[in-house]
């Protein structure tokens, strides 16, 4: 028996859509690992209406709110008892948005829309993101999102001269942060070196708006930390678990380590 082919963007984005439905019926499966602390902290929040500081049992953990901002009204929403679903459905959805701005680059840097599709469909079926962790209600996937999607429009701003898409990036990394960590710099950061070496994107990173947005975006830690938390305990923990990365027992251990987790992956 022969399947017919996908040769046009229109087949491809059916079979696009038919895999973003399948993450559907993970919504209602039982509580996976940590996913707990998804509505234990956003509860505690929505109950003692308290928006910025992230508790859970009450003691402050340290983590940026945004995702129990965007939690909070959809399990309000559905109702607390389908809070699991409404988190699940916010890290799916990111996994599907990841998709197509993985479509919309490819379509960018190529110019063909059968490849950009076929590109975004490739990554919504990566083994175990399409079956586990790409609806898991952990925050990885909607912190993939908007890293993923600052570089992305680093990356065509940077084809396009187009400082408005500067401030998209910006506006992406810096939702990364407010999910999750200082990760989020590092990894835009990392893109942004490795595009400086491009010589003609050079004089756009270097140009003045560019240093204007970034150096906006690059402060906008300070200013949470200092002026909205009142104090810099958070920083010096997310700071403590970035250099905890680049320890290790020994030269020859982390030697080690590198090459068994490349091998192990």
């Amino acid at each position: 028996m022969r399947f017919p082919a996908f040769d046009t963007p229109r087949q491809w984005w059916i079979f696009y859509a038919l895999c973003a439905l399948s993450f559907l019926p993970a919504l209602g499966l039982y509580y996976v690992g940590e996913e707990a602390i998804a509505f234990i902290t956003s509860f505690e929040m929505w109950h003692k209406d308290e928006w910025f500081d992230h508790t859970i049992y009450g003691n402050n953990a340290k983590h940026n709110p945004l995702f129990n901002w965007l939690h909070i009204p959809l399990s309000s929403a559905v109702g607390w008892e389908s809070s699991l679903a409404a988190a699940r459905a916010l890290m799916a959805g990111s996994t599907v948005l990841t998709g197509l701005v993985v479509a919309w680059l490819a379509r960018e840097l190529f110019g063909d829309r059968l490849f950009a599709v076929f590109s975004g469909a490739v990554f919504l079926t990566l083994g175990d993101l399409f079956v586990y962790r790409g609806w898991l209600a952990y925050a990885d996937p909607m912190f993939m999102f908007y890293v993923f999607s600052g570089i992305a429009a680093l990356w065509v701003a940077c084809e396009r001269r187009s400082p408005a898409l500067l401030v998209v990036a910006a506006l992406a990394i810096t939702a990364g942060f407010m999910l999750k960590a200082l990760t989020a710099y590092t990894f835009y950061g990392g893109a942004g070196f490795i595009l400086l070496f491009r010589r003609e994107y050079r004089s756009f990173l270097l140009s003045p708006a560019s240093w204007a947005i970034h150096l906006l975006m690059f402060g906008w830690p300070v200013y949470w930390f200092l002026h909205v938390l009142g104090g810099e305990g958070q920083g010096l923990r997310m700071m403590g678990e970035l250099l905890d990365k680049w320890s290790a027992a020994s030269f020859a251990a982390y030697g080690l380590k590198l090459v068994v987790y490349v091998l192990d992956t």
